[in-house]
């Protein structure tokens, strides 16, 4: 049980790197709240509680990504959102099929912002498999990190979502500019 049954239910065989990821994003934005009483630092709590902060998320996605077969790191940092408040933050990279990317479970959490995380709609993918140079206009890493160069194509990840059953609310559009506009992307700036 606990992390171990989680992975298991979620984690089929025959997956690919891609949707292993996608299916740890997922159940972590739509079974973790933020823990806005800066309490939850660590994997046993952020799952025994439901709620954790930005290390408890990413220790979390780091432990259900290696249970998973998948390779991913820690990187602890600063985050600025849109009103110029930096504070201390934490996310991870992760390899997909040879390549590293940035994931950020909690800035595409709707719950880090204070919206009802069953309302699959509100659910993000900022964050997800993403570069460097995109994640860092507003991350700062302070750790050693991996050299990640490149952002998975946005419409894949906006179809896999759709396709992956969990999203009931997810319409997918023809093309990448209203795909986006359907999706009701909330502001993940306002969280760290």
């Amino acid at each position: 049980s606990g992390v171990y049954g989680i992975v298991d239910s979620i984690i089929k065989p025959n997956m690919s790197e891609f949707d292993k990821v996608l299916a740890i994003h997922d159940w972590i934005t739509f079974n973790i709240d933020y823990d806005f009483t800066y309490t939850n630092f660590y994997v046993a709590e952020t799952l025994r509680d439901g709620v954790g902060v930005c290390q408890g998320y990413a220790l979390t996605f780091e432990l259900m990504a290696e249970l998973a077969g998948l390779e991913s790191i820690f990187v602890g940092g600063e985050a600025t959102n849109s009103s110029g408040q930096t504070g201390g933050h934490a996310w991870n990279q992760v390899k997909v099929d040879g390549i590293w990317y940035c994931i950020d479970t909690v800035w595409d959490d709707p719950a880090s912002l204070g919206k009802d995380r069953n309302d699959h709609s509100s659910n993000r993918y900022d964050y997800f498999l993403v570069s460097n140079e995109t994640l860092e206009k507003n991350h700062i890493p302070l750790m050693e990190k991996k050299e990640c160069l490149y952002d998975y194509d946005k419409r894949t990840v906006l179809k896999a979502a759709a396709e992956s059953g969990v999203h009931k609310n997810v319409r997918f559009a023809d093309s990448e500019e209203s795909a986006v506009e359907e999706y009701a992307y909330a502001s993940a700036d306002e969280a760290f």
